[in-house]
């Protein structure tokens, strides 16, 4: 009977820098090999993983690595993670201020336009007044015209 068998073993440990020298990140590779009764039938390179979760999967990152460097690593992970975060709520509170800025100047508009609506009216109430004055005048003068 044909026995199949799936291993996973660890396959690359990379390490990335930052143009200033400083490190960037690191991510860890897995090769996946399926054996038919002991013999190499397939092999692939598994995408990498971040440290983090290359750990939880077993990659032996203390056979070479110590301890202080594999969590420095995982905080460098963490940072820009939590940098991303930051960047991409930065990037909607600024968006939010554009769209208050318009809103804003919307009020104003409007604001300025019932201002100008208000003079019109108190205009045209001066010039209901006059206009009743002047009939006043006008209605005493007949008055005592016809007297």
């Amino acid at each position: 009977m044909t026995q199949f068998t799936e291993v996973r073993s660890p396959y690359e440990f990379l390490i990335r820098w930052n143009q200033d020298s400083t490190i960037s990140g690191a991510h860890v590779g897995f090769l996946e090999t399926v054996l038919r009764d002991g013999e190499v039938l397939t092999q692939k390179q598994n995408n990498v993983e971040s440290v983090a979760m290359g750990l939880q999967e077993g990659f032996p990152l203390s056979d070479i690595l110590d301890q202080v460097l594999i969590d420095a690593l995982i905080l460098i992970e963490t940072l820009k993670a939590e940098s991303q975060e930051i960047k991409l709520e930065i990037e909607t509170a600024k968006a939010e201020a554009e769209n208050l800025k318009t809103e804003n100047a919307t009020v104003k508009v409007e604001v300025e336009k019932s201002k100008l609506e208000t003079q019109t009216l108190q205009l045209e109430n001066a010039t209901l007044k006059a206009e009743i004055e002047t009939l006043k005048v006008v209605e005493v003068k007949v008055e005592t015209e016809t007297v």
